[in-house]
Formats: C-alpha cells, sequence, structure tokens
C-alpha cells in the first residue's frame, strides 16, 4: 500500500505512460491479469483494465488535490532513484524475453516449463506466490543462457528498437 500511494503520488512522466506506466503494473498484479485473461478472454481483460486505470486515474486526482504532492517531495532523492531504477530493471526483465521469441511469452513459457528452470519456477510459485518478480528474472536467464531459441527477425527488431531508444 505505501509503495502504491508513493508511486501515484510521485511525478515521472516516464513513470506515468506507455509500457512503464505504474497503472499497467498494478492491474497486471493486482487484477491477477494473466489469471484473468485465461478466464475471460484478452477483451474482458481489456475492458477491466481501462476501467481499473479510470480509477487510478480519479485517486491520483484525489491525492493532488488533498496535497499528496507535498509529501512526495519530502521522499530522499536517492530513494526516488532507487525506485525508477528498479522499475526500470523489473520492466526490463519481462520485456527482453518476450521481445526476442517469435511468438513471445507464449512461446517463452512453453520452452521455460520444459527446462530445468521451469521446475525450480514451479517450486518458487508454489512457496512464494508474491514472487512474481522471481519469474521474470528466470524467463531471462533462460532467454540469456539459450541465444539458439532467439527468432530472427523479433530479436533483430528488438535490439533496433532498444538501440534506438537509447
Amino acid at each position: 500500500p505505501s509503495l502504491v500511494a508513493w508511486g501515484l503520488t510521485t511525478g515521472s512522466p516516464f513513470m506515468n505512460s506507455g509500457v512503464t506506466s505504474l497503472t499497467a503494473l498494478m492491474a497486471k498484479t493486482d487484477l491477477d491479469g494473466e489469471a484473468y485473461a485465461t478466464l475471460h478472454g484478452e477483451e474482458e481483460y481489456a475492458y477491466l483494465v481501462s476501467a481499473y486505470s479510470l480509477w487510478v486515474g480519479v485517486a491520483s486526482l484525489l491525492l493532488a488535490v488533498v496535497g499528496f504532492g507535498r509529501l512526495a517531495q519530502s521522499v530522499p532523492k536517492t530513494v526516488r532513484s532507487g525506485f525508477k531504477w528498479g522499475c526500470t530493471v523489473a520492466i526490463l526483465a519481462s520485456a527482453v524475453p518476450n521481445g526476442l521469441l517469435a511468438r513471445g511469452s507464449t512461446e517463452l513459457k512453453t520452452a521455460v516449463r520444459y527446462s530445468a528452470l521451469g521446475s525450480v519456477q514451479t517450486a518458487v510459485k508454489s512457496l512464494a506466490p508474491a514472487a512474481t518478480g522471481f519469474v521474470s528474472v528466470t524467463n531471462l536467464l533462460y532467454v540469456t543462457l539459450n541465444p539458439f531459441v532467439w527468432s530472427p527477425i523479433p530479436a533483430s527488431l528488438f535490439v533496433l528498437s532498444t538501440a534506438f531508444v537509447m
């Protein structure tokens, strides 16, 4: 809750839009996005995330009116910087593996499931269901250690777009 409140009250244009949106990250974890999409379909999940995003926007406006921005000003710069770097690493760890494979996360989940890392992921998920970052890290580890699974076109587009952004 405190991380969510802090995330909503900080003013970084890089953390509030696009693929780095904290709203998208919160929607995936708070709403259990993958399970919901599996049960109800992608279109219903898109409606749910849209509604969730609107409510987060309303909450952000209310926090701004109440003056939570001043509270965010008192957070040390090193903490804000660390938070942004943490978000960056988390987004990178989840995006890179999907970007290097032709069928993205579908292919990645299947490949990891049948590798040695699949049993480790299953064990960690059963012991600590909240450790969702572990899945991203093991997926990144799998793709890094197995470059032969990279698809040429998605991998080259991913590398070029990353180089362009940097």
